[in-house]
């Protein structure tokens, strides 16, 4: 994969669109599939599965690659079944580093609410929230796999 396979919209608004190619969701719900025990995450009424993706991981590589132009702190796949959820919050994690969620399946209707407003997802779309963003998930009728990025624009 090169980096021409990643596309951003919207350059100058706060909520950036991103792409990548549906062969890469379709691997990384394959390794996400493939982990024996991926870890659970659950506090207070949130709650959903987490693979991490080391630096060392062959398919990380692959993220790396598609999204060479940014200092990746971070890179998880999330699975949320129909009754996971996680409700409104930031992510002080990684402050001042920008969170990218990426839908990977195709399985539903969109899960995803950014400062309280439904977006649209579709496999291989997502977008780049700034730091500081309120963003969720919401109970659905279906499994979602998601990839979630931090990161921040490399020094030129």
């Amino acid at each position: 994969m090169t980096q021409a396979h990643f596309a951003i919209f919207d350059l100058n608004a706060p909520l950036e669109r991103v792409r990548v190619p549906l062969d890469l969701c379709n691997l990384l719900i394959e390794r996400f599939l493939a982990e024996e025990k991926p870890s659970l995450y659950s506090k207070e009424n949130t709650q959903f599965n987490i693979l991490r993706l080391e630096e060392n991981d062959p398919t990380r590589a692959q993220v790396d690659e598609v999204f060479s132009e940014f200092e990746i702190n971070a890179v998880r796949i999330h699975e949320f079944q129909p009754h996971h959820q996680a409700t409104p919050h930031f992510d002080s994690a990684f402050n001042g580093y920008k969170t990218l969620i990426i839908r990977l399946d195709d399985n539903g209707k969109s899960r995803l609410k950014i400062e309280g407003e439904l977006v649209p997802e579709h496999q291989g779309l997502g977008f780049r929230l700034p730091s500081g963003t309120l963003h969720e998930i919401i109970n659905g009728d279906h499994i979602r796999y998601s990839l979630t990025i931090w990161g921040k624009q490399k020094l030129g």
